[in-house]
């Protein structure tokens, strides 16, 4: 009795206080529980099946002696297209371009193919001037990166596919045909 009494004696906003935090508690959580993947930076924009929302690729050879260099390329979500060329240990930026709906939905689709994350390692060492093929992917998960030995990744068609179209996209952008496998 003494607590209803006590109740009864507090004034009549703490009642109403009490009624409005409830709900007003709900809804907080409510929004930093579905807000919190495009608060943080999770998927958003990305049209990768697999959740990736950023991808690396270096082909490799900066020392080669064939001085064709190494390309790096990063595609973050969902457009943005960067392309490095590396000779030794000269890098020479060769612009970031915004994909077409056409190029973008055409690349992450053969991104999705490799699978990056599921890519075995190498099972053997490399053999002379052998270059080693690095891919990256960004998911909710973490940073995957594999490597692949080039003659290796002659043999996988998906690897194959997606490297072609980057040379295709490195052609356009940066005005050089690269030299990839």
């Amino acid at each position: 009795m003494k607590s209803l009494t006590a109740a009864a004696s507090a004034p009549p906003h703490v009642f109403s206080v009490r009624l409005f935090a409830l709900p007003l508690v709900l809804v907080l959580f409510g929004i930093y529980a579905f807000g919190c993947g495009s608060i943080s930076g999770g998927a958003e924009g990305t049209i990768s099946k697999l959740g990736v929302i950023l991808f690396e690729f270096k082909s490799g050879g900066a020392s080669h002696p064939s001085g064709h260099g190494e390309w790096i390329v990063t595609l973050a979500a969902p457009d943005r297209f960067s392309m490095t060329k590396k000779i030794g240990d000269k890098e020479t930026d060769r612009g970031t371009v915004t994909l077409t709906e056409d190029e973008k939905v055409k690349l992450w689709g053969l991104i999705d193919a490799v699978d990056v994350v599921n890519l075995r390692p190498p099972h053997r060492d490399a053999s002379p001037d052998e270059v080693i093929l690095t891919f990256s992917v960004n998911d909710d998960v973490g940073t995957h990166i594999r490597e692949v030995l080039i003659n290796d990744a002659r043999e996988r068609e998906t690897v194959v596919k997606l490297i072609e179209y980057l040379g295709t996209l490195i052609e356009k952008y940066a005005g050089e045909k690269p030299v990839l496998m």
